[in-house]
C-alpha cells in the first residue's frame, strides 16, 4: 500500500525480490494540474508498468475492501506513504503483520508530513524507521532504522530522494531480518516499543504554516524555506505583493557582510543589498539571502535573473507590515 512517488523505491525492491505477487494498493487517481484532469498516483503508474494488479478504493474501513484484502490470505501487509490509517479490520488480517516504513526516527515526526518537518524544525539527524503497525498513527513497535545526518543546506527535493532509497534499503534488511519467522509473536519479539519521550507530531502543510516571520532568526527562516520548497513553498508579503521564496542561504563567516552599524539601522524585512547574488534580507537575528524567488506575476527563478527585469528600488520591502 503506497501513494506518491516516496513509495516507488520501495514497491521497485519489493518487485525485484519477488515480493509484491498479489495486489498493490493506492489512492484513487486524483485530479492535477490546470486542466483538472485525473492523474493516476506514481505508484499506480509503476505497478501498472510491470504488469500488477492495482486497487483504488474510495475507502478502506468497508466490508467490500476487507473482503478484497481478506481474499488475498496475505502473510504481510506493507504500507509506504499510503495516506490513511488502517482500521483493526485490516490489521488483523495478514498472518504476520502489517509493517510500515516511514520516513523519520520515531517516535519524533508522527504524522503526514516528516520531511517537511524535520527540515522546518531544524533537526540536525532524521532517518527512516520499519515498524510493525498498530492502531495509532506511526506509534507501532520499531523493527529497524536508519539514521543520517543533515547538513544545514540539504532541501526538501534532496532529502525525499535520499530517504525514499533509505526506505527500500531498510525495507529489504527488515524483511530479510524476519524471513523464516512464522508468527507474529515471534515478530514482535525483536520490536522494540516506541519510547514516549521524544514523541512529536508533523504540522499540517497549510498556508499559513509556511509563511515567513522577519522578526525570527535567519537560521529559522531558512529551516522553513528549507521544508517548504518541496511543496507550497514559504513565503511572505512584500511591497509588491506576495512573494515566495524557493532558496535561501545563511552567510557564513568569511562571507561579504553589510558594512558595520548596517543591521542597527535597518528593520526586519529590510533589503540591505539586491544583486546578482540575490536579496540580502535583514532578520530578527542575522542575515539571510534569498537566491530563487518568484512573484504572482513571474516563474519561480533565479532572484538576480528577476531583478534584471525588476529592478529592486526602495520601494521592495519585506517586512511583516508589508500588504
Amino acid at each position: 500500500m503506497g501513494t506518491p512517488e516516496f513509495a516507488v523505491p520501495c514497491l521497485k525492491m519489493l518487485i525485484s525480490e519477488g515480493r509484491a505477487r498479489d495486489l498493490v494498493i493506492t489512492r484513487p487517481d486524483s485530479p492535477k494540474g490546470r486542466g483538472y484532469s485525473l492523474c493516476p498516483p506514481p505508484v499506480k503508474q509503476y505497478a501498472v508498468s510491470k504488469g500488477l494488479s492495482v486497487c483504488q478504493p474510495d475507502k478502506i474501513r468497508t466490508s467490500e475492501f476487507t473482503e478484497i484484502v481478506k481474499n488475498l490470505a496475505p502473510d504481510f501487509i506493507i504500507t509506504v506513504a499510503f495516506g490513511r490509517i488502517l482500521p483493526p479490520c485490516i490489521l488483523d488480517i495478514p498472518r504476520l503483520g502489517c509493517i510500515n516504513v516511514h520516513a523519520s526516527l520515531l517516535p519524533r515526526h508522527r504524522g503526514a508530513n516528516p520531511i517537511v518537518s524535520c527540515l522546518a524544525c531544524g533537526d540536525e539527524v532524521t532517518g527512516v524507521t520499519t515498524m510493525l503497525m498498530d492502531e495509532g498513527m506511526d506509534t507501532g513497535d520499531v523493527l529497524m532504522t536508519d539514521e543520517m545526518r543533515l547538513d544545514r543546506d540539504i532541501d526538501f527535493d534532496r532529502l525525499h530522494d535520499i530517504l525514499a532509497q533509505k526506505s527500500a534499503e531498510l525495507l529489504k534488511q527488515t524483511m530479510n531480518r524476519i524471513s523464516g519467522m512464522n508468527s507474529r509473536e515471534e515478530i514482535k519479539r525483536i520490536a522494540k516499543p516506541q519510547p514516549a519521550e521524544g514523541a512529536t507530531l508533523t504540522f499540517p502543510v497549510r498556508k499559513e504554516d509556511a509563511r515567513i516571520n522577519w522578526d525570527q532568526p535567519a537560521s529559522r527562516i531558512h529551516d522553513l524555506v528549507r521544508g517548504f520548497c518541496g511543496c507550497q513553498s514559504a513565503w511572505c508579503m512584500t511591497s509588491r505583493g506576495l512573494m515566495k521564496i524557493w532558496k535561501t542561504r545563511e552567510l557564513k563567516p568569511g562571507d561579504e557582510q553589510p558594512g558595520p552599524g548596517v543591521w542597527e539601522k535597518m528593520r526586519p524585512g529590510q533589503v540591505a543589498r539586491a544583486d546578482d547574488r540575490g536579496l540580502l534580507i535583514r532578520c530578527g537575528t542575522g542575515w539571510l539571502l534569498a537566491e530563487e524567488i518568484q512573484f504572482a506575476s513571474s516563474k519561480k527563478m533565479k532572484t538576480g535573473d528577476y531583478l534584471r527585469g525588476h529592478p529592486a528600488k526602495e520601494d521592495l520591502f519585506l517586512g511583516n507590515e508589508a500588504k
